[in-house]
């Protein structure tokens, strides 16, 4: 089964589900996935779905025998100098720059309570949980599926880094020497397919965040107000 074949597939789940609610260890959370039927036809419609990042976390754990948190340090963080790119800083008592992120999950508890968001399950009853955080965010995920169901770490949330270990991995990216992959897979990552997306990356120039970027440009958001945007062309990030 290849990546891409993976993400195609996945991009069929809801593209967000309060996993915490029926989960709270990362092997529950995986099964709960399993279960979960799909939303949209497979292949036919592109829909951004944490979910399928979680599974790939969990396929590098499975491959590696290795948490996923362990074996990105081991291979990519130590080998490129990300000296500030880790999991659960809070947990390790780290001692550079971690910004808050919020007061607790008010985002996320309006998702679950407020059904004119969109987010509605017949199966979740939103009073059923109520272990929601109400402190300041430091270190600690702001995602509720990766912080409550797996611990601070998964495939699609959980790592803290700083912009300049960002840009050591940006020039992984960019360089042709095959450092850490090939430049076969880097190509790969960063081809754009129908829907103007590579593997992990948008590639859409119409993304108000990389808006009319040349051809090339790549880059993601993220849920607590960040985003990386990469151009190529023009050497910058």
């Amino acid at each position: 089964i290849t990546i891409r074949h993976l993400l195609t597939h996945t991009a069929g789940l809801f593209e967000w589900y309060p996993l915490y609610y029926r989960a709270n260890t990362k092997t529950a959370t995986y099964e709960l996935i399993a279960r979960l039927p799909l939303r949209y036809p497979v292949g036919k419609e592109r829909h951004y779905s944490d979910l399928g990042f979680v599974l790939l976390g969990q396929i590098i754990e499975t491959v590696s025998g290795e948490s996923m948190d362990v074996f990105e340090r081991v291979n990519i963080f130590q080998p490129l100098g990300m000296k500030h790119t880790l999991y659960t800083p809070v947990n390790f008592n780290y001692k550079g720059p971690v910004a808050p992120t919020s007061f607790g999950n008010p985002y996320e508890y309006r998702m679950v309570h407020d059904s004119s968001l969109g987010f509605v399950y017949k199966e979740i009853n939103p009073a059923q949980w109520t272990g929601w955080r109400k402190h300041q965010l430091r270190g600690e995920v702001n995602d509720g599926n990766c912080w409550y169901a797996c611990g601070g770490v998964n495939g699609a949330a959980g790592l803290f880094s700083v912009a300049g270990d960002l840009q050591l991995l940006v020039n992984m990216l960019l360089s042709d020497k095959g450092v850490l992959i090939s430049k076969r897979t880097r190509d790969l990552f960063l081809t754009k397919d129908r829907f103007n997306n590579g593997l992990g990356w948008m590639m859409d120039p119409a993304n108000s965040f990389m808006k009319n970027a040349p051809a090339g440009s790549f880059g993601h958001t993220g849920f607590t107000g960040t985003s990386i945007a990469v151009v190529p062309a023009k050497k910058l990030s």
